[in-house]
């Protein structure tokens, strides 16, 4: 009998032990628990659950849970309480709780998530987490902090070993020289990057950027703007298909329909680049400036902001009030300018044209002062009262003006004598070496 019952015995044991080893061979095919202040197993209808307490480590393939409390089964890891996960030295994961499905290898985190990866942290109450992809899903608002550029969305996710991130939904950005508002963005992480992928504003400090397309250099303050770019400053607004500003270098250009609309000047073409630190302007392709009651086309203008001097390379028009002028190449220097190739300026008020190869003329009087050809005469043409042209061709011609007072005295009431000057201004023009003129009723030939 008794030898019976110590069999029996043993038969239990051996059974129990058996059933103990089945429960560390399931786990540990998935699982290792390095240590709990406290283990035990629990028998369940579907296995076995092991509840770990105080002090938990666990080892999954190359990721380490720590937490207060834990429970595993061959399904799932839960923790709670101080919960952390770490990945190969590159990922670290703080929360309430976890739970982690050990089939799917993904992860639901819940309670004041912090997701650290290099120099990026994610905040968020809850983190769907991808073990085998390395990415974090959120679904209701997060913030990630990388270096001092802070953003914030409704949904996204954190692609951790792409240093990527995806920003949806009442998207912001938060940094030292602006903010930034969008419905989608992309972060890449290792170049302090923001893509963006639809309509986006900018906010600077004294301007407003919008776009649809482009990204934005951080660390540099790089940035290019595409699809219905607008830059709109306190005093200048800039239009393009796409807009490039360099912060450092101060440096904007307007490629494709540019458009600049200054305080006193605009431009369009089909390039413009500005430099914001001398106020240097070039404008090319279908080049046009406007400054003042001056209107000048060309292929290519150089044009600058402070100075207002200016100059052309290719066919190029310049328009004021009332004088036209045409010439290959047109440039200012300082209150003068001068036109040259094949160089037609023309007085609309006053019917007088001039055809040379070299035009100097004043900016201020929109006049010209010295017209001469490099081979053979200059020709002026006079409209003359009537129909007739008078016709003047010389070496050189010049033009100048010059103002004449009259005085007219008076006595008034109380008998005083009274002045009045009277002033007008008298238009003079001077032809120098082999001058001929002529119409349709007499010619004259002289030196001068």
């Amino acid at each position: 009998m008794k030898n019976f019952i110590a069999t029996l015995l043993l038969v239990f044991v051996l059974a129990f032990l058996a059933k103990a080893q089945d429960v560390d061979t399931l786990a540990s095919e998935k699982i290792k628990i390095v240590y709990a202040d406290l283990q035990r197993t629990i028998k369940t209808d579907s296995g076995f659950d092991r509840y770990l307490e105080g002090r938990v480590q666990i080892i999954k393939d190359s990721s380490y849970f720590y937490c207060d409390t834990a429970r595993i089964n061959d399904n799932f890891l839960k923790g709670w309480g101080d919960v952390s996960m770490l990945k190969n030295d590159s990922l670290e994961v703080f929360a309430d709780s976890l739970v982690y499905d050990l089939e799917t290898e993904e992860a639901d985190i819940y309670g004041s998530v912090y997701v650290q990866s290099k120099d990026e942290i994610l905040f968020s109450d809850y983190i769907h987490y991808d073990d085998r992809t390395d990415i974090a899903y959120y679904t209701d608002k997060a913030i990630l902090r990388s270096k001092e550029v802070e953003l914030k969305s409704k949904r996204g996710e954190f692609r951790t070993t792409e240093d990527l991130a995806i920003f949806s939904q009442k998207v912001s950005v938060v940094d030292s020289a602006f903010q930034l508002f969008a419905d989608t963005l992309l972060y890449r992480t290792d170049l302090n990057k923001a893509i963006f992928k639809g309509p986006t504003n900018i906010v600077l400090d004294s301007a407003d950027v919008y776009c649809e397309a482009g990204y934005f250099l951080l660390d540099v303050d790089y940035g290019v703007f595409k699809k219905n770019a607008r830059y709109v400053g306190e005093k200048d607004t800039a239009i393009a298909d796409t807009i490039k500003a360099d912060g450092v270098g101060k440096i904007v250009e307007l490629i494709g329909n540019a458009y600049y609309q200054g305080e006193t000047a605009h431009a369009e073409g089909d390039y413009i680049k500005y430099n914001q630190r001398n106020g240097d302007v070039e404008v090319r392709g279908n080049a046009f400036v406007l400054d003042g009651e001056q209107r000048l086309r060309s292929d290519v203008i150089f044009y600058n902001k402070k100075t207002k001097l200016f100059s052309s390379e290719g066919r190029s028009t310049i328009n004021s009030a009332s004088n036209q002028l045409q010439a290959d190449n047109i440039e200012s220097l300082d209150k003068t300018g001068r036109a040259i190739g094949d160089v037609i300026f023309q007085d609309t008020s006053g019917g007088v044209r001039i055809d040379s190869d070299i035009l100097e003329f004043d900016q201020a009087q929109s006049s010209y002062n010295k017209a001469y050809n490099l081979e053979g005469p200059a020709l002026l043409r006079a409209k003359m009262d009537g129909s007739d042209s008078l016709y003047i061709v010389a070496d050189t011609l010049y033009s100048f003006q010059d103002i004449t007072f009259d005085t007219l005295s008076s006595y008034d009431q109380d008998s005083v004598l009274s002045y009045t000057y009277l002033s007008d201004t008298i238009d003079y023009l001077t032809a120098y070496y082999k001058v001929s003129v002529y119409n349709a009723n007499f010619q004259a030939v002289c030196d001068s």
